[in-house]
């Protein structure tokens, strides 16, 4: 206790010196150029002074009334004034006078001496320069006033110091010392880990500041203790949640990898059927015509069945050529809609047919779309596929195609009979792996790779809420110009 109360009383003692000192210096500055600026001021108003005593005599070139003038001057009791000297235009007459207390001294004595300054200026009177004044003047009043006084501020400055040094040790003896070993014996049992302590915070003035703080700062550690433990909790949640996306994503890029291998196996299927079905079709027209000159029409009839069946094989081949193909890297293109339908009616009709669904497309001869043939194709193959699923057990069972040119864009819907989507899943039918069919039937990823697909060439691809039917609506552009920038989707 007694050794830090006297280092305390030591540091306070050097602090308030130290402000004490500055204080003397800036104050002796002060008084320094206020004092400096005083005799500038007196020695300009001598001067000027002088050069108005002595203007009209030298203008009448009166020598005896310029020497009486000068004596005169310096009879009048201006201690400060020591010397005067008048130099006339042409060089060639002097005039000067010396105060009584400096006669035994000639101005060249004067001049040598630290405390006198010569002050010198023309004196000009209507336009013409008279000559020219010096005026020696004394410093010493000033510098002896200037010392007494630099004595009398060092006497308060010590004085000051002593007096606010032993004031200030008495009070920091009384009101610091105690309260800081006390936050201090509070910061150890913090150190140790205890966080529920309190500080008293009935001390004076920044003392009560300090205690304040730490407790404002134990009350923020607790809080934040607690708010640590929630976001520990809330990350293992989060760590889960981002596994179980992961674990999806592999199964989204493994279920496309397999979609990949499988479209590549369907072109290769579709090219080596294509080979044998081309022979199909060439000998049963031969094999037509060969009956017609036969006149069997029976055996025509079956002839003309085998050769609409082999056309229909190579429409589903074509098909498949044109969109079993990843088709990723190829480039959107504007193409007629009638060809693309054609391609798309022979995959998909067999389907239909067999579960004795309307199939139907709608659209006008001519018109254009701009988009990734192969993709777009896959896409409304996964729409129909899915209609298909939705209707196949329903009394009515219709699937509609509609291929609308508007001004600057191609809509498309693909509606079926089907009586809508539940408003409870659809904020979710466009997420990875979320299905409605039954296990084993669907991955969930048709719409949301559909979705992708489309966004990616610039479209957009969404649910139609307004539709009596369940109805899905896609628009593309119908020129080279896209609606929109192409996105960077992962689909």
């Amino acid at each position: 206790m007694k050794k830090l109360s006297t280092l305390t009383a030591i540091a306070t003692f050097a602090a308030t010196m130290i402000g004490v000192g500055l204080v003397a210096i800036l104050t002796y500055t002060l008084i320094e150029r206020l004092v400096n600026s005083h005799l500038q001021h007196e020695k300009a108003q001598a001067l000027v002074i002088a050069k108005q005593a002595v203007v009209l005599p030298l203008w009448n070139y009166d020598e005896v009334y310029i020497q009486e003038v000068l004596n005169s001057f310096l009879d009048e009791k201006i201690d400060t004034i020591i010397a005067v000297r008048i130099i006339s235009a042409d060089q060639l007459h002097q005039y000067q006078a010396i105060s009584k207390n400096y006669q035994e001294q000639t101005l060249r004595e004067l001049v040598k001496q630290d405390e006198v300054d010569i002050l010198s200026d023309t004196i000009s009177y209507r336009g013409r320069n008279l000559g020219t004044i010096e005026v020696y003047y004394s410093t010493v009043q000033f510098s002896n006033a200037f010392r007494n006084l630099k004595g009398i501020i060092f006497i308060i400055t010590v004085s000051m110091g002593i007096a606010v040094a032993s004031g200030m040790t008495y009070l920091i003896r009384r009101w610091l010392t105690s309260p800081l070993f006390e936050i201090a014996r509070g910061a150890r049992n913090v150190g140790h880990g205890n966080y529920s302590i309190k500080f008293k915070t009935d001390y004076a003035g920044e003392l009560n500041v300090v205690t304040k703080a730490f407790n404002d700062t134990l009350l923020a550690i607790q809080e934040r203790d607690h708010k640590l433990l929630e976001q520990n909790t809330q990350l293992e949640e989060l760590v889960d949640k981002r596994t179980k996306e992961r674990d999806q994503e592999q199964l989204k890029s493994f279920q496309a990898s397999r979609l990949a291998s499988l479209g590549e196996m369907a072109g290769a299927i579709a090219h080596e059927i294509n080979n044998p079905l081309t022979i199909i079709q060439g000998h049963s027209t031969l094999l037509k015509l060969s009956l017609q000159k036969l006149n069997s029409t029976e055996l025509v009839h079956k002839a003309e069945k085998i050769h609409e069946t082999s056309v229909r094989i190579a429409k589903i081949i074509k098909g498949l050529n044109a969109f079993s193909r990843d088709g990723a890297n190829d480039p959107a293109e504007l193409f007629k809609i009638e060809t693309f339908v054609e391609d798309l009616t022979g995959l998909c009709s067999f389907r239909a047919n067999e579960k004795k669904i309307a199939l139907k497309f709608n659209f006008t001869n001519g018109d254009m779309v701009f988009a990734n043939l192969t993709k777009l194709g896959q896409v409304l193959i996964n729409l129909i596929n899915n209609s298909i699923d939705a209707v196949e057990f329903l009394d009515e069972k219709w699937i509609l195609i509609n291929f609308v040119n508007e001004e600057q864009s191609t809509r498309i819907t693909i509606t079926d009979s089907g009586l809508g989507i539940n408003e409870n899943i659809l904020d979710k039918i466009m997420n990875p792996f979320f299905t409605t069919k039954e296990l084993g039937k669907g991955t969930g990823l048709g719409l949301s790779i559909s979705h992708g697909i489309i966004f990616r060439q610039g479209g957009d691809f969404y649910y139609n809420t307004s539709s009596k039917n369940t109805q899905f609506v896609i628009l593309l552009s119908n020129s080279t110009k896209r609606p929109r920038d192409q996105r960077d989707y992962d689909d």
